[in-house]
């Protein structure tokens, strides 16, 4: 039983099922079946332009051994052989041994993001210009401020209005 680390995905996870089920049956001489629950990881591997490197291992597994087939069972049906994966996959969790495969990219997407934010940060702190704003919002985020433009204008004190000093 092999675990992913916590970066990793549902969909990276189910795809290393598949290949790990293709792999155990490399020497089968009849006809196998494996069923996955994971449209979207099905659907992935029927696609033969996928970028994703598990899906194209799984390609190249089926290609190499013809006697296998992939099909879609839906979960949480009371299938023995599905419901005993999931309980497998569970146990994995805790027991299973450490797999090492890539990180998807929104790990990497995340981990940029938090840093790009740090920066911006630093920048927006040091900054000499747009102090009116700052006080209002003194941490940069990715979150959209659904203001109109009055209120820019009246917050950034860039609009219509008297000023006194």
């Amino acid at each position: 039983m092999g675990k992913l680390s916590k970066e990793n995905n549902v969909f990276q996870a189910e795809l290393q099922a598949i290949s790990q089920a293709i792999k155990h049956h490399e020497n089968a001489s009849n006809r196998v079946n494996i069923w996955s629950d994971s449209l979207s990881s099905l659907q992935a591997i029927q696609n033969p332009t996928s970028p994703h490197p598990i899906v194209r291992k799984i390609q190249l597994q089926l290609q190499e051994r013809n006697n296998i087939n992939i099909g879609w069972i839906k979960a949480h049906t009371g299938h023995l052989g599905n419901e005993s994966s999931d309980a497998l996959a569970k146990r994995a969790i805790t027991e299973g041994t450490n797999l090492e495969i890539l990180k998807p990219i929104s790990h990497l997407k995340n981990i940029l993001n938090k840093e790009l934010l740090q920066e911006w940060k630093k920048e927006w702190d040091k900054g000499t210009v747009g102090r009116q704003v700052h006080e209002i919002i003194p941490i940069p985020s990715f979150k959209l401020h659904n203001w109109s433009r009055y209120e820019i204008m009246f917050f950034s004190e860039h609009g219509p209005f008297l000023h006194h000093t």
